[in-house]
């Protein structure tokens, strides 16, 4: 699958105007930054602060937080996201990857199995 750039998918062109995220691309099981938007954290608190309800900001910020090793805020952020929709099987899944990526692999299987349980059809790999 080619990398895309998610600010060009269709939609999403209204969330670049109403909130400042950083550049993202979806690449295989998750959404991961882009190449040089680590320092971008900033940018999805400034969307929290905006609107503290959009799952979608703190369910990227949890991703970013996890890939520069700061897994225990990627923990909370993540949460914030299933606690805003916990029938988002996606925040499910991609609490899978948080774990993984901070080595909780008994986490990652349990947030992977509530994601399929939310939604059967759900892909995770």
């Amino acid at each position: 699958m080619p990398l895309l750039i998610l600010r060009n998918l269709p939609g999403y062109g209204a969330i670049d105007r109403l909130f400042p995220f950083p550049p993202l691309l979806r690449h295989g099981f998750g959404i991961i930054p882009a190449p040089g938007s680590f320092a971008s954290s900033a940018a999805f608190r400034k969307s929290i602060a905006l609107d503290p309800s959009y799952s979608l900001a703190h369910r990227f910020l949890s991703i970013v937080l996890a890939h520069t090793t700061r897994h225990e805020e990627a923990s909370l952020a993540i949460r914030h996201a299933r606690d805003l929709d916990p029938l988002n099987a996606t925040n499910h899944a991609l609490s899978a990857q948080v774990a993984f990526v901070a080595r909780d692999y008994s986490g990652a299987v349990q947030f992977a199995q509530q994601a399929i349980t939310i939604d059967p059809e759900f892909w995770i790999g």
